[in-house]
């Protein structure tokens, strides 16, 4: 059995491991369906947490508003 942590799965859900790593998660995955059942609550958990509306997708959002303004600005005379 492996001691398996949040933030080696949370590496998996973003693929950040390396290939052994990788080989790890899934043999661990595949030891217990206790197992797999957290991590898919783990993962439905990152995936909620990073929907639109999070900090960082406000700033990306931000960054694209004013990248059209500029746009906006410089094409308007044509």
């Amino acid at each position: 059995m492996y001691d398996m942590t949040d933030d080696i799965l949370i590496k998996f859900i973003n693929d950040q491991l390396s290939t052994k790593e990788e080989e790890m998660v899934l043999r661990w995955l595949e030891e217990d369906s206790s197992n797999l059942k957290y991590y898919i609550q783990l993962k439905n958990l990152w995936v909620y947490q990073n929907l639109p509306g999070s900090p960082a997708s406000n700033i990306e959002l931000e960054s694209i508003r004013e990248k059209v303004q500029i746009y906006s600005k410089n094409h308007s005379d044509r």
